[in-house]
């Protein structure tokens, strides 16, 4: 059976066949947009996860922040990032379920956003340091980071269940059965093989 180290997985899901429609209508902008200006390919994938990266040591100890403050460190680095912010604080209910307070859940919210082009979204730009940064690039984020990965920690477990990952091209012979990985970035995944694709470039 593979072992794969998903410590921290988005697991997405759409809610009706209305939601699951603008989904793939936006993920396929996404998709394009970002293989388009990245040049981005299964290759490069695998080289990122095959990174000798070291641990993300710090951010556990930075304080809880309200989601404005934590994400301050980053208004140079993403842009239109405050305009976002009060986006997903708007969006987000007075009583958030699952014992999250409102600015864990805004960041949760946040992350999700797709930002309006040209711009790159924060779950991107993230996505991207995590997977091939100098550790020390990653210091900006630690206060996102402490109050995005609280809030997912209170959301409550799933039974355990197979999740899939769209990619372009059959990885087995690069990840035979037993390989450890150790997945550095957060990923968008579903329950329901049918609907991987929204997570691929079209072909």
């Amino acid at each position: 059976e593979e072992t794969v180290d998903q410590r921290q997985v988005i697991v997405a899901a759409a809610e009706d066949d209305n939601t699951l429609g603008d989904s793939i209508n936006r993920n396929r902008r996404v998709v394009e947009d970002v293989a388009g200006k990245q040049n981005l390919t299964t290759t490069n994938i695998i080289n990122d996860i095959k990174m000798n990266l070291g641990p993300i040591v710090g951010y556990a100890e930075e304080r809880l922040l309200p989601l404005s403050k934590a994400c301050a460190p980053l208004t140079n680095i993403i842009p239109d990032l405050s305009v976002y912010v009060h986006m997903a604080l708007d969006e987000t209910p007075e009583e958030p379920p699952d014992g999250l307070t409102i600015d864990e859940s805004a960041a949760i919210r946040l992350y999700t956003i797709e930002w309006e082009g040209p711009h790159r979204s924060l779950y991107s730009i993230l996505n991207h340091t995590l997977k091939t940064a100098d550790r020390e690039d990653l210091r900006p984020y630690f206060k996102y980071l402490k109050l995005f990965l609280t809030a997912l920690a209170k959301l409550p477990c799933v039974p355990q269940l197979t999740i899939w990952r769209g990619v372009t091209k059959d990885l087995s012979a690069d990840f035979p059965p037993g390989t450890l990985v150790t997945w550095w970035a957060f990923s968008s995944c579903t329950d329901r093989a049918r609907e991987q694709h929204i997570f691929r470039p079209y072909e």
